[in-house]
């Protein structure tokens, strides 16, 4: 048979670049195998599988035969060609040299020709076959490999660099069996290290602990990541903006090899942070989410799944961005409404937080304001005040500005939190474009002052905003809420002030109230405030009585230890 040419580039380990970081723990890891086993390298693209094996090559001496795998090796006679080849390079050169034709046997009699000749050689082998997602599809030349798997000779050693889960039906029993050895995405991962190591080696830069840590958070290890990432320099700066070698590279390894019908699934669900089937069938408005998500984590995508009550996948932080931003500029349209269906979708489950980043993303400000106003007065009953803060940073000063009751909650929370002086700054900002007939709400903003004032210390301004509170809400006829916390108010800046009975006297009106409304919290807090003003006056007996009530009280909110 006439001999065909072969590219025997395919067959040579390829070099080793000199600014290449060492992985010791992984070249440690794949070395501890036994003969007879196999390694699997999965991750997707940028992972330095095919740097490790080079490496490994590099340091396992002669006993090595590479092989470069691609889509003709799809072919059972062009694999089969060029596995020949490499070994036959390992025992004998000229073997190599000669592009010597594909033999004319049968191809499992080749194969067995080949182990047989592994197996007579008194050195340990070590076969690496990089980019074994090629062969993805072939079930010929997947099954000759399987059937190579299970019986690799006692020095041979078989290992494998692949961008999807490989298709051979004995890697189960192969695992079960501790013949192989698995590397993923976490092993693969650069350590924080290796991120100051490849700094050092290939950029020449020394850099902090602070900052290899913001970037190990946003690339997650993710080695080509770390690679293209931009300046460390920036990050500080708040600039995470996908650099354009990072965009290219996206682009070109993993998101246009994909098939066309996971393009709009990828670009359209990259609104959601964490992907669920039922939330992607909800925004794409048809079903099928669950069975495209577990092809996406076959292929080669950097998306992980995360096991729980639910099923979620989490597509790698930097292509997420990438794929974000390529919908937001392609279609700004799509990219609002989408982030609309995805608003809608987390309110119903209750997720108030997600719920208002993604109306907040698609720019619709009543929805972002209506769910502040809903959830703000539970997250600050429950101490979450960092979290009311999170929500009113994401609507813009413009828009703010604007909305006077987001405004109560930004003075109020600032007070809670110690920042007195901002808090008066926003009162003042905010009354000030105020009409005069919007009276509660002016009641409502002159409490808030009175508080900040009062924690400054400045007890006589303090005093004569509650005076005002009291007087705006009262003429109003404002919700009783309003009119017990203005009175509130006034009783604490009273006690202060060393008036003990006209404190009590508010801490009283105010008690009914919150016993009426059945608010326990505010029924213990203010049985201690009045339960301390009689103590002042010297009435003991009653004093103990209401401080007694206020501690039952906290009990059952169980903020009193037994």
């Amino acid at each position: 048979m006439k001999s065909e040419p072969a590219f025997v580039t395919k067959i040579l380990v390829p070099r080793r670049r000199p600014d290449t970081v060492r992985r010791a723990r992984l070249l440690d890891m794949l070395r501890r195998g036994r003969g007879g086993e196999l390694a699997v390298l999965r991750a997707p693209a940028g992972f330095g599988k095919t740097t490790l094996l080079v490496d490994l090559a590099h340091e396992a001496g002669g006993g090595v035969c590479w092989l470069s795998l691609d889509e003709w090796d799809r072919d059972t006679a062009t694999f089969l060609q060029y596995l020949r080849l490499s070994v036959l390079r390992r025992f004998d050169s000229a073997g190599a040299k000669s592009a010597r034709a594909r033999s004319t046997r049968e191809p499992r009699l080749l194969l067995g020709e080949l182990t047989s000749r592994i197996a007579s050689h008194d050195e340990d082998t070590w076969i690496f076959l990089d980019d074994f997602h090629c062969l993805d599809g072939s079930e010929k030349v997947l099954g000759f490999l399987d059937y190579f798997a299970q019986r690799l000779p006692l020095n041979c050693r078989l290992f494998l660099a692949s961008r999807s889960q490989p298709a051979l039906p004995s890697l189960a029993r192969l695992r079960l069996e501790g013949r192989a050895t698995e590397l993923g995405p976490a092993e693969l991962a650069f350590t924080a290290d290796e991120i100051k190591q490849y700094y050092r080696s290939a950029r020449r830069q020394d850099i902090s602990d602070g900052q290899v840590e913001r970037i190990s958070k946003s690339t997650q290890g993710w080695p080509a990541g770390v690679a293209l990432f931009t300046d460390p320099g920036t990050l500080g700066e708040g600039r995470h903006e996908t650099s354009v070698a990072l965009s290219d590279y996206l682009a070109a390894e993993i998101f246009d090899r994909l098939p066309e019908k996971l393009h709009k699934f990828l670009l359209w669900t990259s609104v959601f942070d964490t992907l669920e089937a039922s939330g992607c069938d909800a925004i794409l408005h048809q079903e099928g989410s669950a069975q495209l998500l577990e092809i996406l984590e076959r292929e080669n995508v950097p998306i992980m799944r995360v096991q729980g009550a639910v099923t979620e996948y989490r597509v790698h932080p930097l292509f997420r961005d990438f794929l974000r931003s390529k919908l937001r500029l392609d279609s700004p349209e799509t990219f609002r409404r989408l982030n609309e269906d995805a608003g809608d979708w987390q309110a119903d489950r209750s997720r108030a937080s997600e719920a208002i980043w993604h109306f907040a993303q698609a720019e619709d400000w009543d929805q972002v304001a209506t769910l502040i106003l809903e959830e703000a007065p539970r997250a600050y009953k429950l101490g979450r005040w960092h979290t009311v803060v999170s929500w009113l940073e994401v609507v813009p000063s413009s828009e703010l500005r604007g909305r006077s009751q987001l405004r109560l909650w930004e003075a109020r929370i600032l007070v809670r939190l110690g920042q007195a002086d901002e808090a008066l700054r926003v009162v003042s900002e905010a009354v000030g474009r105020l009409k005069e007939s919007d009276s509660i709400t002016l009641a409502e903003f002159e409490t808030l002052q009175a508080t900040a004032l009062r924690v400054k210390g400045d007890v006589a301004w303090a005093l004569s905003s509650c005076q005002r509170a009291v007087d705006l809400a009262a003429k109003a006829n404002a919700p009783i809420d309003v009119l017990a916390e203005a009175r509130k108010q006034l009783g604490q800046v009273l006690f202060i002030k060393g008036s003990f009975s006209e404190a009590a006297r508010e801490f009283r009106s105010i008690l009914d109230i919150c016993e009426q409304r059945g608010d326990i919290e505010e029924t213990a807090f203010v049985n201690g405030c009045l339960g301390s003003a009689l103590g002042s006056l010297g009435k003991l007996p009653e004093s103990i009585i209401h401080l007694e009530q206020g501690r039952q009280a906290w009990r059952k909110v169980g903020n009193v230890k037994e």
